[in-house]
């Protein structure tokens, strides 16, 4: 039994390492396990955009150029991560919020993350196992070009934001008869900057303060990243998005792992109709490091006062995955 443990144990940590490639232990998976629907679309690119309930987490500085009366829920399902049939199942769910700065004390957002590995027995009778993983998030951001005499002007506008994060495992697994299971905190820095309607600058640092802490006793540091990017849009229906992401190598250096891009394309409708609009998107991943891909592609369906969400991606020269769908709902009051 401790022979078939210890199998999935080093199966999870294949598993996440491969698709995150975020740290040598179970941790990577909280580095960035984000996956909202929309920004999977995008091909990842969401740092410079952020313009719905997923800027909690991907630039927590975006919400305070929200409309102050803005409000924005957003949920995302992924039904199966990884192809590993008989031998389990893992599904990722995400639910965020936010809402622009109504108070003058800042824009506020949260979320939850939530990863669910189930663990198929070896034979009729034997029970399943569970691991799971969470990371909930509480975001603030506030508009700061007041103060740097900027005010008086439309644009540009800048603003930063805070997330703070708890991250924990819980897993019905053993170790030397000792279940496995882990919580930590994490801090995450942004900077927004809005250039005119159509132009934005983002900034996303992740982990620059953190610790996760094994039940065994392992402490363990999340690697430090970094990501950069713009939005630009051509129209206000066609959208180009790039960003790049830099890791933290074994040296503590950053080292990009990730370019990410991508495009959307809206068409209006007849507002009268119960569907308001219709937008495409696609994109891609480069992980230069591995010569590997990701490429997207997906679209929304928005009627009034939400929309429905679909991307999908192949993972190309990837271990263990080959597609993964996800589905969302984004709403808007």
């Amino acid at each position: 039994m401790i022979k078939k443990f210890l199998k999935i144990y080093f199966a999870i940590i294949i598993i996440f390492t491969s698709i995150y490639a975020e740290s040598n232990f179970l941790g990577g998976s909280f580095s960035e396990g984000y996956d909202a629907t929309k920004a999977a679309g995008l091909g990842g690119a969401f740092t410079a955009l952020a313009n719905d309930a997923n800027a909690a987490i991907y630039n927590p500085a975006a919400m305070s150029l929200f409309d102050p009366k803005a409000k924005s829920l957003s949920f995302t399902y992924i039904p199966s991560l990884f192809d590993i049939a008989s031998a389990g199942k893992i599904s990722k769910y995400l639910l965020s919020y936010a809402q622009g700065d109504l108070s003058g004390y800042g824009a506020i957002g949260a979320a939850l993350n939530y990863t669910t590995v189930n663990i198929a027995g070896d034979f009729t009778g034997d029970s399943d196992n569970n691991w799971n993983e969470y990371v909930i998030v509480v975001s603030w951001a506030y508009q700061i070009d007041k103060f740097l005499g900027l005010n008086k002007y439309k644009y540009p506008k800048l603003s930063i934001g805070l997330n703070a994060k708890y991250m924990a495992i819980n897993s019905s697994l053993t170790l030397s008869g000792q279940k496995i299971g882990a919580s930590g905190y994490g801090l995450d820095a942004a900077l927004m900057f809005a250039v005119k309607e159509n132009l934005n600058l983002g900034i996303m640092a992740q982990n620059i303060l953190n610790q996760l802490n094994w039940q065994a006793g392992l402490k363990e540091e999340l690697p430090f990243i970094l990501k950069g990017g713009f939005y630009y849009g051509i129209t206000n229906n066609f959208l180009i998005i790039g960003e790049v992401k830099l890791l933290e190598n074994d040296k503590g250096s950053p080292e990009i792992e990730f370019y990410n891009a991508g495009l959307e394309y809206a068409v209006d409708l007849n507002q009268m109709e119960q569907i308001k609009k219709v937008a495409l998107r696609g994109g891609i991943s480069i992980d230069q490091k591995n010569d590997a891909y990701i490429i997207s592609g997906g679209g929304s369906i928005y009627m009034e006062g939400f929309s429905i969400d679909y991307t999908y991606q192949q993972y190309l020269k990837i271990l263990l995955t080959n597609s993964i769908h996800r589905f969302g709902v984004t709403m808007s009051f």
